[in-house]
């Protein structure tokens, strides 16, 4: 606080003021201070740079009660007093962010009169419409709400609204809704500071970034993320809840984490692209919160996956000196860059049939939209037959067979009766009573102490065995009963996941490219995945690491103008020296890498070949967090993990620098 200020508005006003103390003067300039916003919006000013006549009504309320709490008795005509003389020294120190102790002084006296400690409103005061020619918002609505902040764990608050009288739209802090009610237009403007997740709930974004790092660094799922948050910075007892009777819960959940992340993460690509990008296609999400949550971010992430699967990926055009290196050619200098691909088990669920790549409706169907007749097929693989009601399987016995037998393998009793049943072909004599309780508590722990899909995957007796997904595969012994025949019969009756994530890294660690592969990781889709992500012989590095090159250099020989003919294809030196035959001459003629002197610094190797099989160490962790996932959040949260990871590794580089994308893929891709 400027003294000179304080000392020349005390000294004028002397008189009126001889009876409050300097504290309760502090207080006064420090809670209007920190209210500017509310004051600034509620007077509805003209020029911003002069304080209103008169304080808020709610504020004028809230003020007397604060300061008679901290020195003698302070009525309505003092604060009205304390504002003619100290109104401008306020609006000078402007808005400055406050104290924990006075936050003790809003929880006190501030909620009783709807006050909050943070004022949550529109970033606007006009119409954004241009038919409305900016007129003024108004009509306020206030409500009950919790923000979830990292400096003071969940405060409450009173967040309001404002509407335009011409065109009946209403705004709010991060967007407006126009009169349908039907969807919300995000601001362009930078990234908000707090991030509305819910009708009642909101988060400050230093808690969204929290967690976003938390993830990438640590692979926190988002339900670990809202535990932590209430145990370490909550009101994990509700001591702050009930002490102020507040109605909206004061414990974060695992939703107000994922909304938080997805908006928080939307709101940044935005801010990236520039707002030239909201010009073109705005941020909009439905507006309801809770109908269809689990599709409300549907259409804007497809937007953004579409976006992230080629070159316009960040972290695309990235050079440093760990991926690429200047040579000598024909005498000229020339820049070299090496990037290495390789495929990592992991997905979400998807279609049942083969290499399908349409959504599922949701993420416990079995076939997409277009192929949900299948349902009324057996699910006995060979089988087309019409299924039974209530049941996934035809009327022929051995179909009908598999299904009971899946049914029982989920019964504990049967699994331990099946154990039994082994121990006594393994046992000389007869089990004595004893014996057989010994037997019994040892397989009750040993089957809790199993997962049972782990453990029925592993289980081959008279019913055959049952892999992870609940599909059955009965025994050659039942087989050839039922049919005569020494083929095992299958049936799929659970989710079907896609067969891996493929990855494009270079050397240094960047990862600047991925693609989820459907049915497995064929060399046919390795090449497609190079093709859509380095269009043009520019863009390609010079050296492409691939444990499987050998194959796709064969692939690619009925094509020798294929722009991949062009580059380097050696297999990545562990994978040469441990998956490949010393006796396969067509592999250690064109991928082995010692045949690229450009690929050895002295003695040393130039590049790091293992940076995908790094890079996959590191997408592991996230197996747990995504395996449930919808395909479009799927394919969001990987590539936002992935982008703050380049982020984080751009900090260590050597020499990190960039080519232009107009190089790379030329202007017409750009167009």
């Amino acid at each position: 606080m400027d003294v000179r200020y304080l000392i020349e508005a005390l000294t004028k006003d002397y008189k009126t003021l001889k009876d409050i103390s300097f504290k309760q003067i502090i207080l006064f300039a420090d809670i209007c201070s920190h209210l500017r916003p509310l004051l600034q919006r509620k007077g509805q000013l003209v020029n911003p740079d002069v304080p209103p006549l008169r304080l808020y009504s709610k504020v004028h309320h809230f003020l007397v009660d604060a300061l008679s709490e901290h020195g003698s008795a302070v009525d309505f005509a003092m604060v009205d007093r304390l504002w003619t003389s100290l109104s401008r020294l306020v609006w000078k120190l402007g808005h400055k962010p406050a104290s924990k102790s006075l936050l003790s002084v809003f929880l006190e006296h501030g909620i009783k009169h709807d006050i909050g400690f943070v004022t949550i409103m529109p970033p606007v005061d006009r119409c954004m419409h241009p038919d409305c020619h900016e007129t003024p918002l108004r009509g306020d609505l206030t409500y009950k709400a919790t923000l979830f902040t990292l400096e003071y764990g969940p405060i409450p608050v009173y967040p309001f609204s404002q509407s335009c009288s011409n065109c009946r739209a209403r705004y709010y802090n991060n967007y407006f809704v126009h009169s349908q009610q039907e969807e919300r237009t995000f601001y362009p403007l930078a990234v908000p500071s707090i991030i509305h997740v819910s009708t009642k709930f909101f988060v400050d974004t230093t808690v969204c970034e929290l967690f976003a790092n938390m993830m990438m660094m640590a692979w926190v799922s988002h339900t670990n993320c809202s535990r932590i948050y209430n145990l370490a910075l909550g009101d994990h007892n509700e001591e702050r809840r009930n002490k102020l009777d507040w109605k909206p819960d004061m414990k974060m959940d695992r939703e107000h984490v994922s909304e938080g992340f997805y908006i928080h993460a939307l709101l940044l690509d935005y801010a990236r692209r520039g707002e030239d990008a909201w010009r073109e296609c705005p941020l909009t999400l439905p507006h309801s919160d809770t109908s269809n949550r689990d599709g409300r971010f549907r259409d804007a992430l497809t937007d953004h996956n579409h976006r992230f699967s080629g070159y316009l990926r960040p972290d695309y055009n990235h050079v440093c000196d760990g991926c690429a290196a200047v040579v000598e050619r024909d005498g000229q200098s020339a820049l070299i860059r090496s990037m290495v691909t390789d495929g990592i088990v992991m997905g979400h669920p998807c279609c049942s049939i083969h290499d399908c790549k349409n959504p599922l409706p949701s993420t416990q169907s079995r076939f997409c939209s277009e192929h949900q007749d299948q349902e009324n097929l057996c699910a006995t693989v060979g089988c087309s037959n019409a299924v039974l009601p209530g049941s996934k399987a035809c009327g022929d016995a051995v179909c009908q067979r598999l299904e009971q037998e899946r049914k029982e393998r989920g019964k504990a009793m049967f699994q331990l009766k099946e154990r039994l049943s082994q121990h006594r072909e393994q046992s000389d004599g007869p089990v004595t009573a004893t014996t057989s309780t010994l037997l019994t508590a040892a397989m009750i722990d040993s089957a809790e102490g199993i997962g049972s899909e782990e453990w029925t995957s592993e289980l081959v007796g008279e019913f055959g065995a049952m892999d992870v997904s609940g599909n059955s595969t009965m025994s050659a012994k039942t087989a050839s009963k039922a049919t005569g025949s020494n083929k095992k019969p299958k049936a799929v009756y659970g989710r079907k996941r896609t067969a891996c994530e493929v990855l494009a890294v270079l050397s240094c660690g960047t990862i600047v490219g991925r693609t989820t592969m459907y049915g497995s990781e064929a060399v046919t889709g390795v090449i497609k995945f190079w093709e859509h992500l380095f269009p043009t012989l520019e863009s390609l590095p010079t050296y492409m690491w691939y444990d499987n090159n050998c194959r796709v250099k064969r692939a690619l020989e009925p094509y020798p103008n294929h722009r991949l003919n062009k580059v380097a294809l050696p297999v990545d030196v562990f994978h040469f020296k441990a998956k490949h035959s010393k006796k396969d001459a067509y592999c250690g003629q064109h991928c082995n890498a010692a045949n690229f002197p450009e690929l050895m610094d002295g003695e040393k190797w130039r590049f790091n070949s293992s940076a995908a099989e790094q890079a996959n160490a590191w997408m592991a962790g996230f197996l747990a967090i995504v395996r449930e996932m919808r395909k479009e959040n799927f394919n969001f949260f990987l590539d936002e993990m992935i982008r703050r990871h380049n982020e984080w590794l751009r900090q260590e580089q050597k020499n990190p620098r960039t080519i232009t994308l107009e190089a790379l893929v030329g202007a017409g891709h750009l167009s």
